[in-house]
């Protein structure tokens, strides 16, 4: 009887955090997600950028979080990791948010129109796919 006792403290003790989500995928412009804490401890929020930051850094229990995304101005996918560390740094959790790159276009002409017409040729690059009508 006295061991189960000190087994039911001792899981009593362990602490646990985690996401609802482990991946978010969101467009290339600015905006709030709301991230969905679970806990049953204090915690601390932390990420590897400066493209995107958490309103509330620290917290405990269960809680709703803001992460603040800024607009992707270049033209590769970002990827931005947020951790989750439990009071006690033993239990940890991640969240990749992946961003979509800007859209790219540019085209090159074949210069003037020749005003007596004829074919003219647009060369176009993008990393997105496009339709052209």
């Amino acid at each position: 009887m006295v061991v189960f006792g000190l087994y039911a403290c001792e899981d009593e003790d362990v602490q646990h955090v985690s996401f609802e989500e482990i991946l978010i995928t969101i467009d290339a412009e600015a905006q709030s997600v709301s991230v969905h804490i679970k806990a049953n401890c204090p915690w601390f929020l932390s990420s590897d950028t400066d493209r995107a930051y958490a309103t509330s850094t620290y917290g405990e229990g269960s809680s709703i979080v803001e992460i603040a995304v800024y607009r992707n101005a270049t033209y590769d996918q970002g990827n931005y990791t947020f951790t989750l560390t439990s009071e006690n740094g033993q239990e940890r959790a991640t969240l990749l948010i992946v961003q979509d790159a800007r859209i790219k276009m540019e085209y090159k002409t074949d210069g003037n129109v020749p005003a007596e017409g004829g074919n003219y040729n647009i060369y176009m690059t993008t990393n997105d796919d496009i339709r052209c009508t």
